[in-house]
């Protein structure tokens, strides 16, 4: 008999004896490096010394970005207290931006049209443009997990985009916290 790939066995009156298939089609038995007898690991682990011995001067590729400012967009300037100055200022490509309680947050801003961010610093002004890649209900101990205030907020995850070439000064006209507006307006002031 001779049994098939599926698992089928074959009559082979040729030979008068069973073979499997591998046999059949090259004459030999098969040879493997892991005899049946053997027992293999049930949970495999991957090696990763594999590549121990390659340099380590591993080689980035600068960050493109194809983008069209869009001046009709809304922009969303925030205020950033000055504990997080730093953490806007250190350049990172993406940032998280988290308001105020959700309660104080102003209701005539409309979270679906957003698009653009520019952080508000105080003394300088807004420079630098992000794009808001979502906008979600978050707290603020997951930035900062030592932190203990679990009251919801809303959380900006960043993009950037670019920075203007300084420093210009918005008047934030809600709360003195955050200015609804449309991207052409701050790019006009830059002109």
């Amino acid at each position: 008999m001779l049994t098939g790939i599926a698992g089928d066995v074959i009559e082979q009156s040729v030979f008068g004896y069973e073979r499997d298939l591998y046999e059949f089609i090259f004459d030999k038995a098969p040879v493997s490096v892991c005899p049946i007898d053997t027992q293999r690991e049930a949970q495999p682990k991957l090696n990763l010394d594999l590549f121990a011995e390659l340099d380590n001067n591993l080689k980035y590729n600068p960050v493109r970005k194809n983008f069209k400012l869009e001046a009709a967009k809304s922009l969303l300037v925030g205020y950033v207290k000055p504990d997080n100055t730093d953490y806007f200022l250190d350049g990172s490509q993406s940032k998280i931006y988290y308001t105020g309680k959700t309660k104080s947050f102003p209701s005539t801003i409309a979270l679906n049209k957003l698009y653009y961010f520019m952080p508000y610093i105080k003394g300088k002004g807004v420079r630098d443009l992000y794009l808001i890649r979502i906008a979600r209900i978050g707290n603020k101990a997951e930035i900062y997990p030592e932190s203990e205030d679990k009251e919801p907020r809303l959380v900006f995850e960043l993009e950037y985009l670019q920075s203007f070439p300084e420093y210009v000064p918005v008047k934030l006209n809600i709360f003195n916290t955050y200015r609804d507006t449309m991207l052409g307006r701050i790019m006009d002031m830059y002109r």
